[in-house]
């Protein structure tokens, strides 16, 4: 009180309205406060928050830790791409419709187009889109730029376009909760909200593949920070003695909401599955630019050398090497009968080390 307000008026003890955009009041706005229970965000960017039973091992940079409104520990997947780009191609779609003197709502282009979706291959048939219009933390990228991939048989259908644009949303949301699986946090379910889940059983069916969770859609699920906060008001004001936000929400807010949950379906799970190898090889494109791509081989070489001038050294991570907690951070999973038990498949980023102490791990995708 103190600190807010050095004349000393602000007294301790007053209650205190978090601010709109708090990740808490999402949480009270989306009945998700209680361990093994969680929400997705959807939008220009999408969050997933996780409420813990017990603390991560380590520190993860690809994972933001805070907590519910009454102090539970929640991890945290933030990714600044998720609807942008999607976004940006119905926009073109309805710009092919008005030149053939077709207008078009957008919302219920938004709709027809995302129902199309599910006449797609569960893989999206070869269709690869990368929607990086910004920098991406979780994948450590520095600056966006979207690209449109396909293979030469690729099935270019417009369901398959669409479901690879919608999955494409959430691609690097999974890479991020991956990290989670491998702490063995669990989830009993996840809560999506934002404009991304407007279509029923659209978005909530590949958002259940992407995170291999149940997922649920509410009808107040949309009315985000200042309804958690008026629910936070409430239960100030009309809790019980010894009622835990957890329980008053529960049973006192949230006990007739009509919800609709979708469990992950296998075919779509495994298709997901199969996109996000192509997404993952996507964000390894090399330049085309080979006096660029010299210059940072170059750089990066004098980097190294440098670094073991003080006694800094890459991890090992090759392709092969047996994968090690310790030195390791696995993001992904792949069965490959061509490589042994818990071993590394691929390197996304090298880890280092100083002597024995460990600076970054490596992020690696570990097979069977």
């Amino acid at each position: 009180a103190r600190l807010l307000d050095p004349t000393g008026t602000l007294q301790p003890g007053v209650p205190f309205c978090p601010p709109e955009g708090d990740a808490g009041t999402g949480m009270v706005a989306t009945n998700s406060v209680a361990p093994r229970t969680g929400n997705v965000s959807a939008g220009t960017s999408i969050f997933a928050m996780v409420v813990l039973e017990k603390p991560l091992s380590r520190v993860y940079p690809e994972i933001d830790m805070v907590t519910t409104p009454s102090g539970e520990a929640v991890a945290m997947v933030h990714c600044n791409n998720c609807t942008s780009d999607l976004n940006a191609w119905v926009s073109l779609l309805a710009e092919s419709a008005a030149l053939c003197g077709a207008e078009v709502d957008k919302g219920t282009l938004f709709t027809k187009l995302f129902n199309a979706s599910l006449r797609g291959a569960p893989d999206c048939g070869g269709v690869t889109p990368v929607n990086y219009f910004s920098g991406e933390s979780v994948t450590h990228f520095d600056a966006g730029l979207p690209l449109l991939l396909r293979r030469p048989d690729a099935d270019f259908t417009l369901a398959n376009f669409m479901r690879a644009n919608i999955y494409s949303a959430f691609a690097t949301l999974a890479m991020g909760l991956e990290i989670l699986k491998n702490e063995a946090v669990a989830v009993d379910t996840l809560l999506g909200h934002g404009g991304l889940f407007k279509t029923p059983g659209v978005a909530q069916r590949y958002l259940a593949a992407a995170a291999g969770a149940p997922v649920t859609c509410m009808e107040t699920a949309g009315e985000g920070g200042p309804y958690g906060m008026a629910l936070l008001a409430a239960y100030r004001l009309h809790r019980a003695e010894g009622e835990t936000l957890a329980d008053y929400l529960k049973t006192r807010v949230f006990a007739g909401a009509r919800s609709t949950t979708g469990a992950p379906d296998a075919a779509d799970v495994a298709g997901f599955a199969s996109f996000l190898r192509e997404y993952e090889r996507a964000l390894k494109a090399e330049t085309a630019d080979t006096e660029y791509k010299k210059g940072v081989e170059l750089t990066m070489t004098q980097l190294t050398e440098s670094l073991k001038g003080i006694n800094v050294t890459v991890i090992d991570a090759a392709a092969g090497t047996v994968f090690d907690p310790n030195f390791h951070n696995a993001v992904m999973h792949v069965e490959d009968e061509n490589l042994g038990e818990n071993v590394i498949a691929e390197t996304f980023q090298q880890g280092f080390q100083i002597g024995d102490k460990v600076i970054r791990h490596a992020m690696v995708k570990v097979a069977n």
